[in-house]
């Protein structure tokens, strides 16, 4: 049976440079459609997924293949053109229930909201992913291995799936005619993210919209939708981002007072209280407005915006060694990924002007120097040795100009 062969990372070269030719005809188009920050929330809650999924994706494959291997029905060949369709349907029927009920399953909603938390909508949307939420699509995805579907099959036509999602993450592409009635579009997707009350649950599909008009989850899009959840993130902290809805639900729970309710709140949809904490006049959710909307924001000064894209530039860099790294569990490379976490909760705490990054911040610029020196100490010729000094001089720098210019 042929090996699983790697799509996504090959392709993250070619994410960047298409957000980078959407931002240019944003640009030109002279409309709004990335801030600094909110991008780099986009792409810091990418790099967690991404770093966590380093150490994940290979348990759960494994466990479709155990599956596979012991207990399935029909033996389905690999090079089989109508098995190779029949896969793509039934992956994209798993995706649907699976990306259905992570918006009517609390516990699975905590894992898939940080996708849906930012205000904006544009390509580096589509990388912003929940760390927690590979931990429950596997569950879903079982059957198929149980049918007979081939790991090598199975894997290609996930990835397929996830790839394909990327290019409807745009405003810039409007309705695309007969398109719309088979294929999920840039239009249909928009709608999936607004925070209009109707548009909420609607057009859960991967590559394919048929899903949702046949278990009546279809939407079209009308007017311009109001991107975001229902109550704002309104932080920059891929933490936070990441952890905030189990926050939620554990003090919520906390709060009841029938013990029940303490366990229902983790499988009942977003927005369920506890019987002791719901009311009568309950609002529902608020309709909004495109031209009236606030998004949350922060101001910092020009130069410590600039400062910070480069601190960011330099731990996707990190991210993007792990990625293509051949071994990921050697303990160099788990500290790597660490520090790469702890790096981006630092930069979204500056967005914020939080007080605990302003004293992390030299702490981490000063292991990334360390970082620099371990990396390249070991490499005694003279073109590592320069790359060393550089990389040494350009964290003293940094942590000079941090000291001196924005200790606020």
């Amino acid at each position: 049976m042929p090996r699983p062969i790697d799509l996504i990372g090959p392709a993250v070269p070619f994410f960047f440079l298409l957000i980078g030719i959407e931002l240019a005809a944003a640009l030109i188009a002279r409309k709004s459609l990335y801030r600094l920050n909110d991008s780099i929330s986009d792409l810091s809650l990418g790099i967690y997924s991404v770093i966590t999924g380093l150490f994940t994706k290979g348990l759960i494959f494994g466990l479709y293949i155990y599956v596979y291997n012991n207990f399935s029905i029909f033996s389905i060949s690999v090079y089989s053109v109508a098995a190779w369709i029949a896969c793509f349907f039934a992956v994209e029927f798993t995706y649907y229930w699976f990306h259905r009920k992570s918006h009517e399953i609390g516990i699975l909603w905590g894992g898939h909201e940080p996708h849906h938390s930012s205000e904006e909508y544009n390509l580096s949307v589509a990388l912003r992913q929940g760390t927690f939420q590979q931990a429950f699509g596997w569950m879903f995805d079982l059957p198929l291995a149980l049918i007979g579907f081939p790991p090598f099959m199975y894997a290609i036509h996930r990835q397929v799936n996830t790839l394909y999602q990327f290019w409807i993450h745009t405003r810039l592409i409007g309705k695309l005619g007969p398109l719309e009635w088979f294929l999920n579009t840039p239009s249909h997707h928009r709608v999936h993210h607004g925070r209009n009350p109707k548009y909420i649950d609607k057009n859960h599909g991967g590559t394919l919209i048929i899903w949702d008009r046949l278990f009546g989850t279809f939407q079209k899009e009308e007017e311009e939708p109001v991107y975001g959840t229902v109550k704002p993130l309104a932080s920059w902290n891929p933490v936070w981002a990441n952890v905030q809805y189990y926050e939620h639900m554990i003090r919520v729970g906390a709060q009841a007072t029938h013990f029940i309710d303490r366990i229902l709140i983790w499988f009942k949809p977003p927005g369920w209280s506890p019987r002791n904490l719901r009311t009568t006049d309950d609002p529902g959710i608020p309709e909004v407005d495109a031209a009236t909307a606030v998004k949350f924001d922060t101001q910092i000064p020009k130069g410590l915006n600039i400062y910070l894209f480069v601190q960011f530039v330099f731990t996707l860099g990190i991210t993007v060694s792990l990625l293509f790294a051949r071994n990921p569990f050697e303990l160099e490379k788990i500290l790597l990924g660490l520090f790469s976490l702890f790096s981006l909760m630092v930069i979204g705490g500056l967005f914020e002007m939080k007080r605990y990054a302003k004293y992390l911040e030299p702490v981490r610029l000063l292991i990334f120097g360390g970082i620099v020196y371990h990396l390249f100490s070991a490499n005694l010729s003279g073109t590592f040795q320069i790359a060393a000094a550089a990389g040494i001089a350009a964290c003293i720098g940094a942590f000079v100009f941090w000291i001196f210019r924005y200790r606020f």
